[in-house]
């Protein structure tokens, strides 16, 4: 199977609420967020930081204070971010599209990562922000 196939098919989730009685689930499940689950979840929460910290400093900052290829710098890092953030939505959405989109909460991550990204492209497109 091809390599890239594996950023957007995750492999079948079988849950049942009674994994978490048994004392070696707990155990793995401990094991795993501390080898690698938070150094995951950290490196995403950094990532996204980076995605609003680059898209506020754009569009707070004034035009005459900085200059446009700053500006440009920063929403390519917008964009990008963005789409890496898009990519682990559509994972998400891909693994369990019922309840992907029955929860509210998603929605309010694609507004989150979509209307920054959507954003910067038409500001590059249009070569300066309307402020």
């Amino acid at each position: 199977m091809n390599y890239f196939m594996y950023l957007i098919i995750l492999l079948p989730y079988y849950y049942t609420s009674d994994y978490y009685k048994w004392w070696n689930i707990k155990a793995l499940i401990n094991f795993k967020w501390n080898a690698y689950g938070r150094l995951y979840y950290f490196i995403i929460w950094t990532i996204y930081s980076i995605f609003m910290c680059c898209f506020l400093i754009v569009t707070t900052i004034p035009e005459h204070e900085i200059s446009w290829n700053n500006r440009l710098i920063l929403l390519i890092v917008t964009i990008f971010f963005g789409f890496i953030h898009f990519i682990f939505e559509f994972r998400q959405f891909i693994h369990r599209p019922k309840v992907y989109i029955a929860s509210p909460w998603n929605w309010f991550d694609l507004a989150a990562i979509l209307f920054p990204t959507i954003t910067s492209l038409i500001w590059i497109h249009n070569k300066a922000p309307p402020i």
